[in-house]
Parts: structure tokens; C-alpha cells; sequence
């Protein structure tokens, strides 16, 4: 699983900058049975997920499956989730996707009775591989503008956006990370941990994890 804020890139920029030849085979490795992508400001979605399919060996070997949020003509892009599965999963039917009740959760600025604009949001699909259900989401969140830090607009775009997905079709009674076994949510968050260095963003992750992980031992235990 892996997540990309593409900036704009257009088809030609996709083209030309050695996207294919040299990016692709060190980021999307051969040998897995499923890949999950998530991009923002992606304005060459159908040729991304052309280029990412053949380099996996074409349609015969990967079934593609996918979902998108905004636009290419008047935002900077798409927010796009795609998946890519061995394609004999697919076939024997360990593979299934489920399209749910609410796929998308649009979270720019209003526009009134329109809504929220698509530039900021969430999409995600759900699917279950053999008897393990997945919530697979990829989201774009707000960024600090003219220096002003925003965190909590992304707090409040994380809370309306998850409430706001309903992956399954029939229950709105849990929110989508308490209707699957596991989800896996990708995106470019906007959240800022400068000055630490990625190996001490690492170890953050780790010992919050841990802490996690003891607190629910703790509780099961109690």
C-alpha cells in the first residue's frame, strides 16, 4: 500500500519524466497479490492507472478496481483510490469488492447548497480477500496556508470525512474503521512533524503502537 501527492502532474509531465521507466518498478515491486494506491492532485488518472497495470503485466495478470473524488479540468486533481489484484483471486472469487452506501465525502470549502468542493475529502472502497474484510481509503486534507498552522481543520476533516463514509450498504451503526477487520487509510494528511527527522517519526509511530497495543491487552485482560 503506498500513497502519492502528484502536484499536478499531467499526462505529459507523466510521459516524458521517467515515470514508467525508472519510478515504477522501485515503487510498486513484482511478487504481491494485491497493491493498494492512493493519489492526490492527480489531473492523468486514467493514464497513471494504464501505466501502473501493464508494468504489474496488463489486465490478464491484475484486475484493476478503483473510485475518485474532484475533478482534472477546474481543481488541481483527483483523489483516487486503486487497487490492482492477481487477477486469479479474482477469478476463483477470494477477491470481492463491495460498493457501499457512501464512497466518497467531499471536504473543501462550502458552497453552499452545492456542498463542499472535492479538492479536500475522502475515497475509499471496501473488499473482502478470503475471509478478511479491508477498508481501503485514501483522503487529502487541508494544509497551513500564509503560515497559519490549520491542524485544526485536519482534525475536524478526519472526523467529518470518516463519520461521512459508510463503505457498507447496509448499516450506518459503526463508522468504517469498527465495519472491517482491518482498514488502511493513505493519503497526504497535511500534518507536520518538522523538525524530526523520519527516523524519529518512525519511532513515534512504534511506541504509539506499542502503547496501543498494551492499553488493549490492558482492557482485554481487565
Amino acid at each position: 500500500a503506498s500513497t502519492w501527492n502528484m502536484g499536478g502532474v499531467d499526462r505529459e509531465a507523466l510521459e516524458t519524466g521517467g515515470f514508467v521507466a525508472s519510478l515504477l518498478p522501485q515503487w510498486l515491486p513484482q511478487g504481491y497479490s494485491l497493491y493498494v494506491l492512493g493519489v492526490q492532485e492527480c489531473q492523468c488518472l486514467r493514464e497513471f492507472r494504464e501505466a501502473v497495470q501493464k508494468h504489474l503485466g496488463g489486465p490478464e495478470a491484475f484486475v484493476m478496481f478503483g473510485d475518485e473524488l474532484g475533478d482534472d479540468q477546474f481543481l488541481h486533481g483527483f483523489i483516487a483510490i486503486t487497487l490492482f489484484v492477481q487477477a486469479s483471486d479474482v477469478g476463483s472469487g477470494a477477491f470481492r469488492v463491495h460498493r457501499g452506501a457512501v464512497n466518497k465525502v467531499a471536504a473543501g470549502v462550502s458552497l453552499g447548497a452545492l456542498g463542499h468542493a472535492p479538492n479536500k475529502g475522502m475515497v475509499g472502497l471496501s473488499c473482502r480477500y478470503f475471509d478478511v474484510s479491508l477498508a481501503l481509503v485514501t483522503a487529502h486534507f487541508a494544509s497551513d496556508s500564509k503560515g497559519r498552522n490549520r491542524v485544526g481543520k485536519r482534525n475536524k476533516h478526519a472526523c467529518t470525512t470518516l463519520r461521512g463514509l459508510s463503505l457498507h450498504d447496509d448499516s450506518d451503526d459503526f463508522e468504517v474503521h469498527h465495519q472491517h477487520h482491518h482498514q488502511i487509510c493513505l493519503g497526504d494528511f497535511n500534518y507536520r512533524l518538522s523538525p524530526a527527522s523520519p527516523t524519529e517519526v518512525l519511532g513515534m509511530v512504534v511506541r504509539s503502537a506499542q502503547q496501543t497495543q498494551a492499553a488493549m491487552a490492558g482492557n482485554a485482560s481487565g
